[in-house]
């Protein structure tokens, strides 16, 4: 954390990638939706939060793809970041 308080963040939304080769999480009450769908709509939303409120942020994803878990751990460890937040329903 710098000295100002502001923290490098990591936001890890859970799950991603297609169906055959990804790994989607839950599916929604109705199966039109899947989990990996919330994690990241939420996981960017609370990334911009974040920044607006002065941190620096980092993703594990940004879009529909499943990084492996040693990536998305990576990221924060490469990075020296703060916090890793790992989303999840």
């Amino acid at each position: 954390m710098d000295p100002d308080g502001m923290a490098k963040i990591v936001v890890d939304p859970g799950h991603g990638g297609q169906w055959l080769t990804g790994d989607p999480g839950a599916p929604s009450y109705d199966g039109t939706k899947w989990e990996k769908d919330f994690t990241l709509i939420l996981g960017l939303k609370l990334g911009t939060l974040l920044v607006n409120d002065g941190h620096e942020v980092l993703y594990t994803r940004t879009m529909d793809v499943n990084p492996k878990l040693d990536d998305r751990i990576n990221t924060a460890n490469m990075n020296d970041a703060d916090l890793f937040i790992s989303i999840h329903f």
